[in-house]
This record gives C-alpha cells, sequence and structure tokens, in this order.
C-alpha cells in the first residue's frame, strides 16, 4: 500500500469519527456506558466499614436528625447541606447500623457528577470561542471520553468510598450543576424564557453549594473565567457581565461573612506530626503537594489515604523549588496557548480555581489529600485533552490514535479504580495500605494500632503504637493506647511509665491523671490513686462519677468517712443521682448507720425507677437493712424484688437462703441453693450450704451426698469434714 493510499484511509476513518460524532444516538449511548462503567466501578464497595472521619458522622448525635435544622447548622453552616443527606441516611439505616445506603447514595452522587462533566464539555464545545475550531468537531467523543475519565479515574474513589468525604462529591454536584446551567442559558437559542430558567437554576444550584462546602465560592470568579475563556474571543467581557459578576461577588462576601469570622479562617493549627501550621508554610507546602496531584491524575499509582508530606517551612527547599518551577511553567503554558487553544487554558484556570481553597493561604491540619481534586479533575481532563489534541492533530491520521489512547487510559482506570476499591474494604486494609507507603508517618501506624486493637490483635497493635511512639515520641495518644494495652495484658508498671510520660508531655494533664489513677488502683497502690483522682478533680471538678471512684478507693483502704465525704460532695453537684445515693446508703451502712443508709437508700429507690442495675442493689442492701433490723418478712421481701430484676443475681440468692435459713424456712432456702448451685455448680461452699439445709431438713443421704461432693471440690473444706462425720450416724 502507497503512502498515499494510507493517507486516503486514514482521512476516511477520520471522517467516521466526526460522522459518528454528529450522530443524535451517540449522546445516549454515553450516558448509558458512563452508568454502567460507574456501577461496575464501584460495586464492590457496599460491605465496606466505615473510616477515620466517618466516625463524626456516627458519634455526632447532632447528625442524627434530618428534620432538626438547628443542630445540623451549628456543627458548621456552611456544610449544612451533606450534613442533612448524613442525617437522612441515618435514620434510614437503623441507625447507622447498615451503611449500604450511604454508600449508595455517595455513588449516586459521583454517577450524577460524570453525566453533568459529560454535558458542561460537550456544552463547552458549542460556545461561541470553540464552536469554530476543529477540535469541536469531536466535542461528543471529547465529552463521553472526559465523563469517562472522570467517572474512572482511582484519584476520585477517596470521594466515593469515603463516606465522609461526600462533602467533596455533593459540593461538585452543586458546582457542576451550576456551572451546566450557567453554560445551558448562554447557549440556548430557544428564547428568554429559558435563558431565566436557566439562570434561576443556576443559582439554585449556586446556594446549596455555597452549604456544602467552602470551595464553592470560588465559583464566583469563576463566572468572570467563562466569560473571558469561552464567550469572548477578543478578551473583551460586557458591562452587564461585569455587573453581575460584582454582584454575585457580593453576595458570596456578604453570605460568608454572616456565618464566619474572616481571622478565624488564618488560624494557625498542629497536624499529628506535631508540626505547627501557618498561613505562610501551608502556601510553600503546596508547591511539594501540585506535583503529586499532577502525577496522580497521570500516573495513578501508588495512591495513598496518609501521603507523607511534610510541612515546608522555606521556599529553599529542593522539592518547594520543583513544585514552583512546575506551577510557573504551567501557568506560562496557560496564557501562551489562549491564543491557540483556549481548552487547555480554560482546564489549568478550572484547576488552579476549583482547588484554590485548599490549596493556598488557608491552613489545614493535613496538607494534601486525594479527594480535594475531586472537583478540580474536571479541569485536569479538558487541559489533557487539549495538549493531547495538539500533539495529534498535527496530522489527521493520528487523531483516531488520540482517541485509542484515551479509550486505553480510561480502561485501565476502571481496573486501577475497582482495585483501589478493595482497599476501603476495612480500617484495616486501608492503614496497612498507607503503612506501607507511608512507613514513616507516625499517623499511619496510630490509625492501624487501633484498627488492630479493634478486630482484637493485640500484640500487632501493641507494636504499631510502639512504632507511633519511635517515630514521634511527642504523639500522646499513642501513649494512651499502649497504656490500656499493657493493663491487659497484665503489665502494670509498663502501663505507668506510660502515663507518667503522657503527664509529663500533656498541656491538659487531666486524663493523664485519671488514666494513672485508674492504674495505681489495679496495683491497689490506692494512696497514689487518691492524689491522682484529686489532681483530676482539681481540673474537672464536676465529674460525680470519677468522685465515686475516689470513694471507691477510700472505701479499700478502710476511710468510711473520706468515702462518705467525697460522695456528699457529689451529691451537691447531682442531688438525684441515683448511683451516688446509694453508694453513700452503702458506705453509711458499711459504717453502722443503718437509719442514715436507710433514708438514703429509700431515697434511691424513688430515683432509680429507669436504672435497673442500681434499683437492684438498692433492693439488695435495703433487704440486708431488714435482716440487721430482723424484719425477716420485709428482708425476704426485698430480695425476692431484686431477683426480679435479675434472677441470676448471686448476692441476692445468697441473702435470701440465709434469710429462709433464720426463718427456718428450709425448703425454700434449698429452692434458692439449687439455683446457686445451677450457676455456680463447681463452688465447694454452695454444696455445703446444700449439705447443711439437707441435715436441717433430716435429709440425711442427701446431706452425705452434697458434703461428699463439697470435699471433691475443696478437701480442705473443715466445716464440710465435721459436718460429714456427725451425720454418719443418722446413715447407720
Amino acid at each position: 500500500m502507497s503512502e498515499q493510499d494510507s493517507e486516503i484511509i486514514n482521512n476516511s476513518i477520520n471522517d467516521k469519527i466526526i460522522n459518528i460524532c454528529k450522530k443524535p444516538y451517540l449522546i445516549i449511548f454515553s450516558i448509558i456506558i458512563i452508568i454502567g462503567t460507574g456501577l461496575l466501578i464501584y460495586s464492590n464497595i457496599y460491605d465496606n466499614s466505615t473510616h477515620f472521619d466517618d466516625e463524626f458522622i456516627f458519634k455526632n448525635t447532632n447528625l442524627h436528625n434530618p428534620n432538626d435544622l438547628e443542630k445540623l447548622s451549628s456543627i458548621n453552616k456552611f456544610r449544612i447541606v451533606p450534613f442533612w443527606t448524613f442525617a437522612y441516611n441515618y435514620v434510614s439505616s437503623d441507625d447507622g447500623k447498615d451503611l449500604t445506603g450511604f454508600y449508595i447514595f455517595n455513588v449516586l452522587i459521583h454517577l450524577i457528577n460524570s453525566l453533568f462533566v459529560f454535558f458542561i464539555i460537550y456544552f463547552i464545545f458549542k460556545t461561541p470561542v470553540i464552536r469554530d475550531t476543529k477540535m469541536s468537531n469531536y466535542g461528543v467523543l471529547f465529552a463521553f471520553l472526559g465523563a469517562m475519565l472522570f467517572v474512572a479515574h482511582p484519584l476520585q474513589t477517596q470521594a466515593v468510598s469515603y463516606i465522609y468525604q461526600r462533602l467533596a462529591s455533593l459540593a461538585a454536584t452543586f458546582y457542576l450543576g451550576a456551572f451546566l446551567s450557567y453554560l445551558l442559558a448562554r447557549v440556548t437559542r430557544k428564547g428568554v424564557l429559558l435563558q431565566i430558567l436557566f439562570f434561576i437554576i443556576s443559582f439554585i444550584f449556586l446556594i446549596l453549594g455555597i452549604f456544602s462546602k467552602e470551595n464553592m465560592f470560588t465559583i464566583f470568579p469563576m463566572i468572570l473565567v467563562i466569560e473571558l475563556m469561552i464567550f469572548n474571543k477578543n478578551f473583551k467581557i460586557s458591562p452587564i457581565v461585569i455587573i453581575v459578576f460584582l454582584g454575585l461577588m457580593a453576595l458570596g462576601f456578604f453570605i460568608f461573612f454572616q456565618f464566619q469570622v474572616f481571622s478565624n479562617v488564618f488560624t494557625t493549627l498542629q497536624n499529628f506530626n506535631g508540626e505547627t501550621i501557618t498561613s505562610q508554610n501551608y502556601f510553600i507546602t503546596q508547591f511539594k503537594v501540585f506535583p503529586l496531584y499532577f502525577r496522580l491524575f497521570l500516573l495513578p499509582y501508588r495512591q495513598n489515604f496518609d501521603h507523607d508530606i511534610r510541612v515546608a517551612n522555606s521556599f529553599a527547599e529542593f522539592d518547594v523549588i520543583f513544585g514552583m518551577l512546575l506551577v510557573g511553567l504551567l501557568i506560562a503554558f496557560a496564557i501562551y496557548m489562549y491564543r491557540y487553544n483556549r481548552i487547555i487554558t480554560f482546564g489549568l484556570i478550572w484547576f488552579f480555581l476549583t482547588i484554590s481553597v485548599e490549596a493556598s493561604f488557608i491552613p489545614i491540619a493535613d496538607v494534601v489529600f486525594e479527594h480535594r481534586v475531586y472537583l478540580p479533575m474536571l479541569g485536569l481532563i479538558l487541559a489533557f485533552f487539549g495538549i493531547l489534541y495538539e500533539i495529534f492533530s498535527r496530522k489527521d491520521k493520528l487523531i483516531p490514535i488520540m482517541f485509542i489512547l484515551i479509550a486505553m487510559i480510561v480502561s485501565v482506570d476502571i481496573v486501577l479504580a475497582n482495585q483501589r476499591n478493595n482497599v476501603w474494604n476495612s480500617e484495616l486494609t486501608l492503614w496497612t495500605d498507607a503503612v506501607n507507603k507511608s512507613p514513616n508517618k507516625a499517623r499511619t501506624y496510630f490509625k492501624r494500632g487501633q484498627a488492630n486493637l479493634n478486630d482484637g490483635k493485640v500484640n500487632w497493635a501493641l507494636y504499631d503504637f510502639s512504632k507511633v511512639i519511635s517515630l514521634n515520641p511527642d504523639f500522646l495518644s499513642a501513649y494512651t493506647y499502649r497504656a490500656a494495652i499493657y493493663i491487659s495484658l497484665g503489665k502494670n508498671r509498663e502501663a505507668l511509665e506510660d502515663q507518667n510520660k503522657f503527664i509529663d508531655l500533656s498541656k491538659d494533664k487531666t486524663q493523664g491523671y485519671l488514666n494513672r489513677a485508674r492504674t495505681y488502683m489495679k496495683m491497689k497502690a490506692y494512696g497514689r490513686a487518691i492524689e491522682d483522682l484529686e489532681s483530676y478533680l482539681k481540673r474537672n471538678n464536676q465529674d460525680v462519677d470519677v468522685m465515686l471512684e475516689k470513694a471507691k478507693a477510700y472505701e479499700l483502704i478502710n476511710d468510711a468517712p473520706n468515702a462518705i465525704k467525697t460522695v456528699k460532695i457529689a451529691l451537691k453537684i447531682d442531688s438525684l443521682n441515683p448511683k451516688l445515693q446509694y453508694n453513700l446508703a452503702r458506705y453509711y451502712y458499711m459504717t453502722a448507720q443503718f437509719d442514715s443508709a436507710f433514708v438514703w437508700l429509700d431515697r434511691a429507690k424513688t430515683t432509680a425507677n429507669h436504672s435497673p442495675e442500681i434499683l437492684l442493689n438498692v433492693h439488695n442492701l435495703m433487704g440486708a437493712y431488714y435482716f440487721y433490723k430482723k424484719d425477716y418478712s420485709l428482708s425476704i421481701e426485698e430480695y425476692n424484688k431484686a431477683l426480679e430484676i435479675n434472677n441470676k443475681f448471686m448476692e441476692s440468692l445468697v441473702n435470701l437462703a440465709i434469710a429462709y435459713r433464720t426463718t427456718s424456712q428450709y425448703e425454700k432456702e434449698l429452692e434458692i441453693i439449687d439455683r446457686i448451685i445451677e450457676l455456680e455448680p463447681r463452688n465447694d461452699i454452695n454444696w455445703q450450704a446444700r449439705g447443711f439445709c439437707n441435715v436441717n431438713l433430716k435429709n440425711y443421704k442427701e446431706a452425705d451426698k452434697d458434703l461428699r461432693r463439697a470435699l471433691e471440690l475443696n478437701r480442705k473444706n473443715l466445716k464440710a469434714n465435721v459436718q460429714l462425720y456427725a451425720i454418719q450416724k443418722y446413715l447407720n
């Protein structure tokens, strides 16, 4: 075949592509494929666990009622819309137990966004500046492949498979919806009324977006960009557009300052690495982050939930210089291409503008997250397509190869995105992946340690928390977790060392004192425990539960007067607390102040109606009080009330058996002892008690069996031995 024949064939193929792009069915076909691809990619996420910030949804009760807008807005007024969707999912998913609804919603949002991307690209090629270019001949195909790249790119998984980052995807929905509606209003030729309708829809999307996430505010300057880039060939703009732009900017500033204090936006922060983040060093660090985003877009390998990029404090760092050069070159390239291919210019402006809230001067604790590229992805896609077109369109025969290349990239991305979703299966899989890719970052080990602990892998968790401390000795929470593991392993002294370290390092030592006090309690160092509990209560003097712990410590050193004093102080704070009332009664009983004990038991009985566990103990102690007063019928009545609450409560069963024995009701005593033996069949004292009861009933053969069983369990049971010898004369 001659070169001329080859040229004719290639031109023919190119003409066929252009003709296909003109077919109306291609739009319907594109929509079906986009939706099907998205459903396929995310088909493996519905059984995933929650991750990282997801616990904010399930632990924050303000996010559990979609009808309580006041509580939803109290968290963050600029995020009330996605918070409402979380609340809706929560109440419709068995109070958050079934996560399927959360994931279905996230996938649905992603599919809608992908379709928005399709139509945005499609209508961009219908705008005055772009429609007369040769590139516009392939508008539908670019729209289809652009939407496919958007739906399939592995970078997008973090905004879909991570429930909480619905913030990013839902804000993108309103951003893209507002943009698309504005485009439709500007390109439609079907009357002013339809234009007005599209503008109204765009405005509604804009307002919803503002109350979804703060990066929506970038849509105000984006309107000016739209007009300059794709609706105006000569960089001129009409006065009407300027008035609309200024009006919308004023609206944006008004809404922002209604709900946000400007100075709070630039507050200095501290991240998990212990690094201080200011507006200046956050801005500098973003020059290390931008190359990562660009690389992940072009080559999405080694994706990571927790990239290890440290805060940069100087422009002189090599990575910062490289990033500045790259960003500078891209900006210069965008300016240069304004005359030749505005798709490239517009795409790069879209990227930098939409990511600017999270990648400029506003400090955020985490300098990098993949979900931040979700909305800016559209700009990267447009710029990428524009660059490819400039390369391949030099010869028409290369254009089919360009589309084949893009299709191959999309195909690879589909596989990679689906595989990436497997990493999101559980906290353990997610953080193990992060540890492998950020082995020098303390937080990755810390989060994996929590995951291992939740899975019962205590030794692995111990390794992870120890690794955290070796990487970052100031990581306070790691000491708390490792101390808890040491306690569970019976290594109290090691736990104490970690708690001492926590107290040394912590500015707020409150929790450290409490944790160390509990360790001292386990070590029976009650005096030291009391000292730490006092230190805790100096800083948190309303915590009545900890006051009870302090009273317990006094009890264990036989200092009942101080125990009573401590509980009385607690009752001044919470006078109707049945637990406090019961424990005060108990301490009075222990010090033989029986009438005072009765007064507080009577009060506790009234206030503990909704606390079965406390009411159980109240009835039991009330039974003991009546027993002491020798009012055995009331004593038995109280013990039975306790057992109505919990028929396996051993203390009341034993007390009831003693009360029946004291009143010579041996048959009833035997019934109770049988219940006790059923619960504790290997306790020799229970069999001994049964033997004594049978002796009182003159069932000597049964008594003989019971006492011998007691001796089988414990040969040193002297009372059983003596009684067994004593009844032998009745058996012969």
